[in-house]
C-alpha cells in the first residue's frame, strides 16, 4: 500500500466532497490510500493558492497541492494527485514525439514549460504512451486564444480522441497499471 497523508486547507472546506471523490478514484482502482494527516511529517496540503498545480512525487514536509478556482472538478484533482503519486505529464514523456504534434506557436506566453519534453533519463516509461491518461492535457490546454490547438495526435494516431483533463472521469487503465508497477501492488 502507498499511504499519502493529506490536509485540506480551510479555504477548500466547501470543496471537500469533490476532493474526496477524486481521491476515491485511486482507492477504488489502486493500492494508493490518501488518509487524513495525524502526526506525519510528510503530507500534502491542499489549498487555493495559484492555479492547479502540484510537485511531482514526494518532496518532504508540507507539500502544497494548489486548487484555485477552475480546478474544482474530479478530473483536474485526480490529475494533480497523479503528480503527487509520482507522474509527470503524458505529453512530456521522452517518447512523446512518436505520438504527438506540439504546436508551440499556439502556446500561451510563459506556459511553454508545460510542454517541455523530458529526457530519457528523467522519466520511467513503464507503460506505453496513453492517449486516455489523466496526465495528458487536452488539445487546447494553455492555448493562446482558447481555439488554437497546442497539441494533437500524429497522423497515424488521428483516430485517438484527446479530451481536456477537466472532462475526464478518472484514471485510465494504463494509469492504473503504471501505479501498480510503480508501487509494486
Amino acid at each position: 500500500m502507498g499511504y499519502i497523508p493529506y490536509v485540506i486547507g480551510s479555504d477548500l472546506a466547501d470543496k471537500k466532497s469533490v476532493i474526496l471523490e477524486a481521491m476515491n478514484r485511486y482507492h477504488q482502482n489502486t493500492c494508493i490510500r490518501f488518509m487524513e494527516r495525524t502526526t506525519e511529517y510528510d503530507y500534502i496540503y491542499l489549498a487555493k493558492v495559484d492555479g492547479c498545480s502540484s510537485y511531482v512525487g514526494r518532496i518532504g514536509g508540507k507539500q502544497l497541492l494548489s486548487l484555485s478556482d477552475g480546478c474544482h472538478n474530479v478530473g483536474t484533482i485526480v490529475h494533480e494527485l497523479g503528480h503527487v503519486v509520482g507522474f509527470y505529464h503524458e505529453h512530456q514523456r521522452s517518447d512523446r514525439d512518436q505520438y504527438l504534434e506540439i504546436y508551440t506557436q499556439n502556446i500561451r506566453i510563459n506556459y511553454e514549460g508545460q510542454f517541455t519534453k523530458l529526457g530519457p533519463n528523467d522519466n520511467r516509461l513503464i507503460v506505453p504512451f496513453d492517449f486516455n491518461s489523466i496526465m495528458l492535457y487536452g488539445p487546447l490546454a494553455f492555448s493562446k486564444d482558447s481555439i488554437s490547438k497546442t497539441m494533437g495526435p500524429k497522423a497515424q494516431y488521428s483516430s485517438e480522441r484527446m479530451v481536456e483533463v477537466n472532462e475526464k472521469y478518472g484514471l485510465s487503465k494504463l494509469d492504473i497499471t503504471a501505479i501498480q508497477k510503480l508501487y509494486q501492488c
